[in-house]
């Protein structure tokens, strides 16, 4: 409604100032009646509207083309997951955090170099592409502690669908902002070139630049007025979630003081800040009417909401994050903290069934997009149970060893030891295999979790290798799994994670609108998901069948031999592209599926959080033994 009024008010004020120009140019003035009845104030409208319709589509088409594009725009520089800096590596080992503890990939993250002012944003159209920004204000400002509170604020805002409504706005909001930026261009042309023309022919130029620069207020007012009324509200509920998901006031409370007292506040400087001002974590452009036009309340209302008790008391030495401190600096619950210590690090063995619980099937599905205190402390937790040799190995940081290398090894737990000498065969160095081998033993005294998560952490740092190494690799790990003829569970699991986020899997044009569209990748999903039942081969299929008749697909047939990676990662991969609705019937369906038999195991979790994935709804970190 108020892009149409904006539109609107923008299409008369325009014609005005041509009208005015023309009635200038003139022998006589031309009366508004008379220049109603000329087509000229259509052609105006006409143009008006196309030019604000390209402008918003070439910047959307902008945004989408790459998930580093808003990064780019604001010439912010991409930290790498290397970095020998303790306030980057800092800031990467909580982001890696927060991203295994909410199941969603980990975002490429940047720093804007030039900023001193206390900022971050994060951007992306989904949750497989989000990159993060932070000014280098914030960077070397905050603690640890109040550093986690931006973050998980951050994600709140991908959780709940902010992330890609502001995107989708700047785009959106280009059109009327185009106005005036077009003004401002007219006018050092018409200025630049003023002494080789006429005063006849430079003075309506003049007055169309200077009416088009002053036209582009309307479209920069409403544009923040819709910002405002899109984001304000918005940045409460951030501030709430990112209390809920750290049990931790005094750390956002904490950062939002510091940017109080910093001089320079939230304010950027960046040419770009106003288009995307309603992105950031605080207020990023300086307003007149703040009260109607802040896209952000002000900061010490926010620290109200959060708690009206808050007292900052600063740290006697700011602590930089090493993934070593004690388990009570990271969390409030020192009774949890040490139940899950006692937890995570038994060593998996696959022949346990102690560990199947009942877990609810509401449970499972209101974790998806959430990340509670207890994902976090369990993600801590699994990092400091795991040997740093291991996670220096996972994060590419060995010089002899690749985190490629560590994914084999764990495909290694899951062969007879007689079949590795097939699987030596596919080595050209020897040595390496051999280090391959030492690697899966050290890794079998982990637990399941930890296995988890070190691929986690190999897979974040995937994005620095190129296109034609993952390639290769994809087509190793293939080969290594199906050497010995039969494909385990957590194999597959392991495939299909890496090619996920390995290739760029090509998907269907079109969205499926119907289950029977994609009938034999589902049915062929869902065989996988009965056959990890307890129940006998004969229940499992007429449990199908009747699944599949509910589903409207009758014919459908249940799939009983050995199943292999590639055709079932090719199916998920249809199945993501089903339609946003059928999505989720089609997770709660799978969810039920795998509750048949009144239990749940680590591994059957796994899976769900692998479709997950590729639907695009991620689930957090979780250990069946937790719940137990």
């Amino acid at each position: 409604m108020l892009f149409c009024l904006a539109v609107l008010l923008i299409i008369i004020s325009l014609n005005l100032v041509v009208y005015f120009a023309f009635s200038w140019l003139a022998v006589e003035p031309i009366p508004l009646a008379l220049w109603l009845k000329q087509p000229y104030w259509l052609f105006v409208t006409g143009g008006i509207v196309l030019v604000i319709a390209i402008t918003s589509f070439v910047r959307s088409w902008q945004l989408k083309s790459t998930p580093d594009a808003v990064a780019k725009m604001v010439n912010a520089t991409p930290i790498s997951v290397h970095s020998k800096d303790p306030k980057e590596q800092q800031l990467i080992n909580v982001v890696e955090e927060m991203s295994i503890a909410s199941g969603t990939p980990m975002p490429k993250v940047f720093v804007m170099r030039e900023e001193p002012a206390m900022n971050a944003f994060v951007a992306g159209l989904s949750t497989e592409n989000i990159v993060l920004v932070v000014t280098q204000g914030l960077l070397e400002n905050l603690s640890r502690q109040e550093l986690q509170g931006v973050i998980a604020h951050e994600y709140s805002h991908v959780f709940h669908g902010d992330m890609q409504i502001n995107v989708k706005l700047i785009g959106i909001l280009a059109g009327i902002l185009v106005i005036g930026q077009l003004g401002y261009f007219i006018l050092r042309v018409g200025s630049s070139g003023r002494s080789s023309n006429s005063k006849g022919n430079a003075l309506p130029v003049f007055a169309i630049g200077a009416g088009l620069f002053i036209i582009g207020y309307i479209g920069l007012f409403f544009g923040r007025l819709i910002k405002a009324a899109i984001s304000r509200q918005r940045e409460f509920l951030a501030d709430a979630s990112a209390v809920q998901y750290t049990r931790d006031r005094q750390g956002i409370c904490g950062a939002l003081h510091k940017i109080a007292n910093n001089a320079s506040g939230t304010l950027l400087a960046n040419k770009k800040a106003e288009e995307m001002s309603h992105m950031c974590f605080g207020q990023a452009v300086k307003l007149s009417f703040k009260g109607l036009l802040a896209t952000h309340p002000p900061i010490d209302e926010r620290i109200k909401a959060i708690d009206p008790q808050f007292k900052y008391v600063p740290s006697a030495v700011e602590r930089v994050d090493t993934h070593e401190e004690s388990a009570d600096a990271f969390s409030k619950t020192s009774a949890f903290s040490a139940f899950v210590s006692q937890q995570i690090g038994q060593p998996n063995n696959p022949k346990d069934k102690k560990s199947d619980v009942k877990i609810p099937k509401t449970h499972i599905m209101k974790s998806v997009g959430a990340i509670s205190p207890k994902h976090l402390d369990v993600t801590h937790q699994l990092f400091n149970k795991t040997p740093n040799k291991l996670l220096n190995i996972a994060r590419g940081n060995h010089e002899s060893i690749s985190n490629r290398d560590l994914i084999f090894a764990l495909l290694l737990l899951e062969q007879e030891s007689h079949s590795n000498a097939k699987l030596a065969k596919l080595f050209k160095d020897k040595d390496n295999f051999e280090a391959i081998q030492s690697l899966s033993q050290q890794l079998s005294s982990l637990s399941y979790s930890q296995h988890y998560l070190l691929l986690e952490v190999a897979l974040s740092r995937f994005d620095e290798l190129l296109d034609s190494e993952k390639q290769v690799f994809i087509l190793e790990l293939n080969t290594a799994i199906q050497h010995d003829g039969e494909v385990t569970l957590t194999e597959f699991m392991i495939y299909a994670s890496c090619a996920r986020r390995s290739l760029n899997l090509t998907k269907p044009n079109k969205q499926f609108s119907r289950f029977n569209l994609i009938a034999n990748d589902i049915a062929l999903f869902v065989s996988l998901l009965f056959r990890q039942s307890n129940f006998d081969e004969k229940t499992q299929v007429e449990s199908f069948k009747k699944q599949m008749k509910i589903m409207g697909m009758p014919q459908a047939q249940f799939t009983v031999s050995d199943f292999q990676a590639q055709p079932i990662a090719n199916a998920l991969n249809r199945i993501s592209n089903l339609h946003p609705l059928l999505k989720k019937d089609f997770l709660e369906l799978c969810v039920d599926i795998v509750e048949q038999d009144g239990k749940i195991n680590q591994k059957k979790y796994e899976l769900i959080r692998l479709l997950g994935e590729y639907l695009g709804c991620p689930f957090p970190i979780f250990d069946a033994k937790l719940v137990a």
